[in-house]
This record gives C-alpha cells, structure tokens and sequence, in this order.
C-alpha cells in the first residue's frame, strides 16, 4: 500500500510540476492600451482613441482564447464592455466612453491578479497565498473608494481564485478555511447592499489567513487532510457496512466498497486531469459545482436511509424482513442504492482531498508528504475498523435509532455544504440573512436556500423521534390493562 501511494504521489508531483510552467502575462498589453484610449478621451482626441481601439482589438482577438479558457466568467464581462465600448465609438459618446473604459481597465487588473495568483500557486512556500491576501486587500480598497462594481468583480476572482490557496489553508487550520469559504459566500451576497459587512469579512479572511502565510508545513499537516476530509465519508460508509452487516444482507460490503473504491478512483483521475487540462481559475468554480452536486445528492440518498431506518427501526419488522427475505430484484436494489451512497460521500471529499495533496508537492519533502498521508491513512482504518466493531455491539433498536440520527446529521451537513457550494459556483442566487444563524461544522449557513430545507429534515427527524416514543407510550399502557 506504502508503495503504491508513493508511486500515486510521485505521478501527481510529476503532473503538478509540468503544469506549473505558466505562459506570460498576456494582458500587460490590453492594460497598456485601455490607459491610452482613457487617456486620448479625457484630451479629447476621439481619432487617436479610435485607432488606439482597433490596435486593442486586435490585441483582443489573440488573446482572446486563451482568456476565455483562463477564467469564463471573466471574459464574458469585458467582451459584453468591449462591445459597448464599440457602440459608443460609433456614437462619439465621450462620456460613455469614458466610464466604459475605466470599467474595462478595472475588469482587466482584477483579472490580471487571478493570473499572477495562479502563476504563484506553483511557486516556493505561501507566495500565492501573500498574493491572494493581497488581492482581498485590494478588494478592500475598491469598497472604501466606493467602487462597488470593480469590488463586486474582485469577489468573483476571489472565488475563483480560492482553489489555488485551499490546500495552504485547510493543511493549517480548519476554522480558517471554513470562515474563509463562509465569508466569500456573504461577500458575493451583500456587496451591492451591505458593503462595510463585506469589509469586516475581508478583514476577517485577511486576520486569518496572513498567520497561515508565513507558516511552514510538516508530515502532520499532510496526516491531518486524510484524516478531516475523509471522516465523514468514513462514517457514511461505516454505517452503512454496519447496518447490512446486522441484516445479514449478503455480498453487500462488496458493494459499498466498489462504490467507495470507484469515488476514489474519480477523485484521483479528476484531480490529475484539473493539473493537466485546466488552470485553476477555471476549475475553481467547476469544483464548488461537482461538490455542490454530489453534496445535494448524497443529502437526497442519505434522507433515503434515514427513511429506510426509520421504518425498519421496530423488531417486529426487522425479524420480518430478516426472515420473509424480500425479492432478490429489491435486495439488488438496496445494495445498488447503498452502492451509490458510498460512491457519493467520497467523491464529494475525495476530489478536493487530491487537490490539497497537489497543493503541498514541492512544499514539503516528498518523504515527509508520503509519510504524512500513510500516518492518516491508518488513522482512518483504525477508526473504521473500531466504528464497525462497536457498533455491532449495539442493540439492534437503539442501533437503528443511533444510526437514523448519525445519517440526517450527515443528510444535513451535505445538503447545507452543497447548496453553499452552488451558491459559490453562480447556480443559485447568494444571499444572506442576518436573522439566520451560522453553524458552519453543522453545514447551516444564513441562506434559505440552504436552511429551510435542513429544518424539514430536522422536522422530519423529530416527527419520527416523536412517533417513536408515542408507539412506547401506547404499547407499554396496553400492556399495563
């Protein structure tokens, strides 16, 4: 096993390395040229700026590709103002003109950051993370000069952005990347309506995140990412081998375990391919997608096992099910189902976790990397294996019952992170409600897209708490009579 993760993160280093070689800066020139059309306007020479124009768009036209790939989001908002400018040239609206053009030079330093970021994030110890301080430092600015806009796109480069320092963060405190990716959330919310509580969050990130900048990485900060981002994946899993184990369901730990094996497979195939295929502003916004994703669906299966618990949660009907045995076309069905779970729950963690791995190649040696990771490894097997083992020392009633609340835990957690997750990605709207509260290690967040469907699980969750005891109640007065 030692070997062959070793091998993994040899390919990986290899991978990340080849990938760290960035082309240069290919919009020095466009900044160069908006700064002369702004320039020849507020003089008020229009032919000059004119011909200054079509050198720019031709300019536009090279690069073009390569920023579109660079950041989407980023070339749609200074193709839409290009066009404009265009428009305004044809109309010889000076003033127009103007202002588009200073929001075009504004697109085009917000986007120039996220590329210098990327470029450091390969680069020795924290550099891109001083830079990523930087750019929320810069942020900041553009909210005190009450540039709303170009602090509104910043935020949305930040986002983007985040990818590239995520693994620096989560290796050395988990409270600030949690409040980090919390905040960038709010941040994107309430820019255009509350900008001084966007201040006060950029001040938070920036307080949390400069310690992480100049501190250093060991094989314990490479133990810790097994460890964190595979913990609830575990405990999914293990409660689902547990719970097939007590109903005797044949060849099921074969199934949960081909779903789990196939997650990690997906994870550590994706991961190598955002290395090779995508920079990481790209692939910044598709990975909150995927785990926006995966964590609503895992939230939906696993509101199917908490259901299936909470039916199953009599003895009666347990011993009925253990001894009628249901057709073979529902146990397939079952397992497939638990299957699925599996695969979801580590996918979700998986794919972020052999980012952070990539993150620290090159930050710490090769032998302390390895070594960290295999120390977190049998951390998590131990934990399984003790997880498992107690748990079949449970009665079966309460077991159940145990379980049902582990899984709407966990069905809570996912759906709250997942939601959050799309929020992020631009799928659903940001907002944020001062009235709502923050539990970010419960996955609720001050969204109602997030929190009002975590109360009717938790509603759910207490009627079936509820009715439980009510069934004791009536049964223990019948036996009373």
């Amino acid at each position: 096993m030692a070997r062959g993760l070793a091998l993994i993160l040899f390919s990986l280093l290899m991978v990340f390395g080849s990938a760290a070689h960035a082309e240069d800066d290919p919009i020095a020139a466009l900044i160069q040229l908006n700064k002369q059309m702004i320039k020849s306007v507020k003089d008020g020479d229009m032919d000059s700026a004119q011909q200054t124009f079509d050198t720019f768009k031709a300019k536009w036209k090279k690069e073009e590709p390569s920023i579109k790939k660079e950041n989407l989001s980023s070339h749609s908002e200074m193709d839409a103002n290009i066009a404009m400018i265009s428009l305004s040239f044809i109309n010889q609206d000076a003033r127009k003109l103007k202002t588009q053009l200073e929001e075009l030079a504004s697109h085009l330093e917000t986007y120039q950051q996220a590329v210098v970021l990327k470029k450091t994030s390969s680069g020795q110890s924290r550099a891109s993370l001083t830079a990523y301080i930087q750019s929320l430092k810069d942020t900041k600015q553009f909210i005190e000069k009450k540039q709303l806009d170009e602090a509104s796109s910043a935020i949305d480069n930040l986002v983007t952005s985040w990818l590239a320092v995520e693994g620096d963060v989560v290796s050395q405190s988990k409270e600030a990347y949690t409040t980090s990716e919390e905040n960038l959330a709010l941040m994107k919310a309430e820019i255009g309506s509350h900008p001084e509580k966007v201040s006060k969050q950029i001040d938070e990130m920036i307080q949390l995140l400069e310690p992480i900048a100049s501190s250093s990485y060991s094989w314990w900060d490479a133990a810790l990412i097994p460890v964190r981002e595979g913990m609830e994946a575990l405990l999914v899993i293990g409660a689902l081998l547990t719970m097939t184990k007590k109903a005797r369901v044949t060849r099921s730990s074969t199934w949960i375990w081909g779903g789990a094996s196939a997650g990690m497979a997906v994870s550590l195939a994706a991961g190598i391919g955002v290395t090779v295929l995508f920079s990481s502003s790209v692939f910044g916004e598709n990975n909150f997608l995927l785990g926006g994703v995966t964590g609503v669906l895992s939230a939906v299966m696993l509101l199917y096992v908490g259901v299936w618990l909470h039916r199953n949660a009599s003895m009666d009907k347990w011993r009925e099910k253990i001894n009628i045995q249901k057709s073979q076309a529902l146990k397939k069905r079952s397992l497939l189902s638990f299957a699925l779970i599996a695969f979801l729950a580590v996918v979700r963690e998986g794919l972020e976790t052999v980012i952070f791995f990539i993150g620290l190649v090159g930050k710490l040696p090769l032998t302390e990397l390895i070594g960290g990771t295999a120390a977190g490894l049998i951390v998590l097997v131990i934990v399984g294996v003790l997880m498992i083992k107690l748990g079949m020392r449970i009665p079966l009633k309460p077991f159940f019952l145990l379980s049902m609340a582990v899984v709407l835990y966990m069905c809570v957690k996912f759906l709250g992170t997942g939601v959050h997750s799309l929020q992020l990605a631009g799928i659903l709207p940001s907002d944020a409600e001062s009235w709502l509260p923050s539990v970010s290690v419960l996955g609720i967040y001050p969204s109602v897209y997030s929190t009002i469907p975590q109360m009717l699980i938790l509603l759910f969750l207490l009627i079936a708490l509820v009715s439980e005891a009510a069934k004791h109640f009536t049964n223990g007065k019948e036996l009373t009579k």
